[in-house]
């Protein structure tokens, strides 16, 4: 195998890896450097182009350093797939869109020309395959790749490569620490022949990561009870969210006095992609969104400011100000510096990785200096500043330091160690530490690291895989005997990936059969519960799981042992959808039940517990405890498409849910009482609605090209949709020249409103275009509104683009004259029909018309 180091070897910036290996070739990220170098941001892509052809693209992590060259390669290499987390993607369409944006500016004020153009990125971004993490996936022959979370910011990972020639660790960025936003680093599960690390603070101990955000907060207070203004220049993306929520609970607890806290920059854009993925963050955190919404933004929380509102902000009372971009080199952050250095009363605190060359490594080495003589000098944007302000510095870095590098690459204990990312001093440093059996390679960038192949100089295999199965010869699944082997081996605590649970179960699992077993389980959660911390590890659910039980029934006595009780459970109550979880406690002899929607399980399904009840001779009692995700995701099902939710509060005591929205000009009381009626017989919950007026509009309407505010815009051209019954479900600037897209549900019906579009174009002095694709949630979501109760699908769509179809298995046949009648209403209200295809199960599809 062959290592390319084209960029980020001996240096912080513009990582990029070539990777050669079992007739591969694999890039492991494509990143700039911020700061330019000898005239170049970019890593030494023409060494890329001629070794030939590319096999697969691999992300690591959403940052700039890791992505900002990604759609040079795209244009070079247009059909090659790009594997990542489903947050990288967001996360790098919004960085990449901001990179857009500032060569534009960069092109129209130097004529610097940009690096690529806009529709590289959308291409690029069309190409990426979005992966699990611990769920393996072959990126190229012969080779699969197993994502690992990695800590360090959202999505990051880890990367196991699985290759005929050895194992490979790509570790990319990490920590070990549990951040405010996100867990740390889960260490993967193959021991690795080769790892690759990063080596950014190799020559570092970090300070106590809690005592540091204690003296962030003390010094915080002392400025602002002075009467100054805090500034904290932050990486939009990652450390900008730790620092929000610091602050707010540092508020909550009392531990700081309530002050405004201003949010600027691209920071509000990544605080709202972070809400996106509940599913990826830290616990608590977790809770919060999905009960409360945003963790930022909300009434006695962080403030998002507008452009036109900075000067108020610095006019205004003490306060402290998030702001893009951490290193000073431009944004917002840099706007609020040039204005706040000079006052003796402000601060500029620092808590990230400064390049040597950016603005923010200069500020830093004037700390000392403007603490000895009063004051110093800053050169921001071309112009030399007198500072006068407090600096200091502050350690909450989402790297690993040199102790915790060497822990993690220890534990997993490689036959070689590459050190990346950093540079030669923290590199050297942190070299000589490694036991005597690890070789250690220290890159540097535009070298190569040739090494045979692992596999043959091993005596025995890296991975022992059992030959042979639980399974019989072809024994179909058996979930609950896999589970019951499980735990009579392994007892209830260890927690397992799909590929160790397929190969338990198959012997060598081919990754169909793991992906089969993936989707079983997901179907079973009273048998495997995905870990409440690292979802893609499954744990195997205890018979003798304790609930915090509701009774339905108390019928005792019978003398069934467990396993027999959980079986005849599963037997009777297996099929209900919104099961969630059968547990007893044995020496009460209870069957405890968990469902999604408790209070509705309770009435539905009163007489099939009774039946258990009587069978078994066991109590049976369902837990109060509601799936909030489930409820919050009801109320969109629950809803009119064209009613724009923006808020849903979630009130479990008094068992409510609170949906604040905006509603069409004219929505009746009637309409009202049918959408909560919808939910209350869905969930067994009362949906209370808070009717919201739409936003003001700004004092300038119109900009210096004629065309209109774009907040305004969006809601000039929703009310309008909304009049004529349409949705608008995606609104988006884009391309240069600038223009609007809107998506509606689907081009079928965008097509019906051309000619409204074509008005709105000229009332907002915007070109608007329609997204040309189907909405494909919100068609599922209409069809199951419309589906008669009785149908009730067993398991999500299966999404058929090329065939234009999405099926729903269902339990019965459905009554054809019905079938027309719906078809008829969903294809006027979304452009698709229903079809019934004949298989052995009964299906239910929609078609494009």
């Amino acid at each position: 195998m062959r290592l390319h180091f084209l960029g980020g070897a001996n240096e912080v910036g513009a990582s990029c890896l070539l990777l050669e290996v079992a007739g591969q070739r694999l890039l492991v990220d494509a990143g700039i450097r911020m700061q330019k170098r000898d005239g170049s941001q970019l890593p030494d892509l023409s060494r890329l182009q001629e070794g030939g052809p590319l096999d697969a693209v691999l992300l690591t992590h959403a940052h700039t350093d890791h992505i900002g060259a990604l759609p040079m390669v795209h244009l070079a290499y247009p059909r090659v797939p790009i594997f990542t987390t489903e947050p990288t993607k967001a996360l790098s369409r919004v960085l990449l869109q901001d990179s857009l944006r500032l060569m534009e500016s960069r092109w129209e004020q130097e004529e610097e020309i940009p690096l690529y153009p806009p529709h590289a990125v959308e291409g690029m971004l069309a190409r990426m395959s979005l992966v699990s993490p611990g769920q393996p996936v072959q990126v190229a022959e012969s080779i699969v790749a197993t994502y690992v979370p990695s800590g360090h910011i959202l999505g990051a990972c880890s990367i196991t490569l699985d290759t005929p020639e050895g194992v490979i660790l790509l570790a990319g960025d990490y920590s070990t620490d549990r951040q405010h936003t996100i867990e740390g680093m889960t260490l993967p599960k193959q021991r690795p022949d080769l790892m690759i690390t990063e080596s950014t603070y190799g020559n570092r101990i970090h300070s106590n990561r809690r005592k540091e955000e204690e003296r962030l907060c003390a010094a915080v207070a002392e400025v602002v009870g002075a009467g100054g203004k805090v500034l904290i220049p932050s990486f939009a993306l990652g450390r900008a969210q730790e620092v929000i929520l610091i602050l707010l609970e540092a508020q909550r607890r009392g531990h700081l006095p309530q002050f405004p806290l201003f949010v600027d920059g691209m920071v509000k854009t990544m605080c709202a992609v972070y809400s996106q993925f509940p599913e990826s963050l830290q616990s608590s955190l977790r809770r919060w969104v999905e009960t409360a919404g945003s963790p930022f933004f909300y009434v006695g929380g962080a403030q998002p400011v507008l452009p036109p509102d900075r000067a108020k902000v610095l006019k205004g009372p003490p306060c402290v100000i998030v702001a893009s971009s951490g290193m000073l080199t431009g944004g917002a952050s840099r706007i609020y510096a040039e204005q706040m250095v000079s006052d003796k009363k402000n601060a500029i605190f620092i808590t990230g990785y400064q390049d040597e060359e950016s603005p923010g490594h200069h500020l830093l080495a004037l700390a000392q200096e403007v603490q000895e003589k009063g004051e110093g000098f800053l050169r921001l944007d071309g112009v030399t500043r007198r500072v006068s302000c407090q600096v200091n510095r502050y350690g909450l870095s989402a790297h690993a330091d040199a102790g915790q590098m060497l822990n993690v690459i220890c534990r997993m204990d490689p036959k070689h160690v590459v050190l990346v990312h950093g540079d030669d001093e923290a590199r050297q440093a942190l070299s000589t530490t490694f036991p005597a059996t690890m070789k250690v390679h220290l890159p540097g960038n535009g070298e190569y690291l040739e090494l045979a192949s692992f596999r043959r100089q091993r005596d025995t295999p890296l991975i022992q895989v059992q030959s042979t199965g639980l399974a019989g010869a072809d024994e179909p699944l058996h979930l609950a005997k896999l589970q019951a082997h499980l735990l009579q081996k392994d007892g209830p605590g260890r927690r397992y990936t799909i590929q160790e649970l397929a190969q338990v179960w198959h012997g060598q699992a081919h990754p169909d059969q793991a992906e089969a077993l993936r989707q079983a389980i997901a179907d079973a959660p009273q048998l495997f519960q995905p870990d409440r911390h690292r979802p893609f590890l499954f744990s195997v659910v205890s018979v003798h799981r304790a609930h915090t039980p509701s009774p339905v029934s108390a019928q005792k006595g019978s003398k069934n042992d467990t396993g027999q009780v959980i079986k005849q459970s599963q037997a009777l109550l297996g099929h209900l959808p919104d099961l969630e979880k059968i547990g007893t406690r044995p020496e009460q002899k209870a069957i405890v039940l968990s469902f999604a929607f408790p209070d509705r399980a309770v009435t539905q399904h009163h007489d099939l517990f009774l039946q258990l009840s009587s069978q078994t001779g066991w109590a049976v009692e369902v837990s109060p405890r509601a799936d909030h995700a489930a409820l919050t995701r009801a109320v969109r099902e629950a809803l009119p498409l064209t009613w724009d939710i923006v808020k849903v509060a979630i009130f479990p005591q008094e068992k409510r849910v609170k949906a604040r929205l905006r509603l069409p000009s004219e929505v009746s009381p009637q309409a009202l009482d049918e959408a909560q009626k919808r939910y209350l017989e869905v969930t067994g919950r009362l949906l209370e609605i808070e009717e919201l007026p739409d936003p003001e509009l700004p004092k300038v309407l119109f900009d210096e090209h004629g065309r209109m505010e774009q907040n305004a815009a969006y809601t000039k051209i929703r009310k309008a949709l909304v009049d004529r019954g349409l949705a608008l479900l995606s609104f988006s600037r884009k391309g240069e020249p600038a223009y609007l897209e809107l998506g509606l549900i689907s081009p079928q019906i965008a097509a019906t409103a051309t000619d409204l579009v074509a008005q709105l174009s000229q009332e907002t002095g915007w070109q608007l275009r329609l997204r040309n694709a189907p909405n494909q949630q919100a068609i599922i979501t209409r069809a199951r509104q419309l589906m008669p109760a009785h149908w009730n699908p067993r398991k999500e769509p299966a999404f058929l683009e090329a065939e234009a179809l999405i099926r729903f298995k269902i339990p019965v046949e459905p009554d054809h004259e019905l079938v027309q009648k719906l078809s008829a209403q969903l294809e006027q209200e979304t452009g698709f029909r229903f079809s019934i295809v004949e298989k052995v199960d009964v299906l239910l599809a929609f078609r494009l018309a």
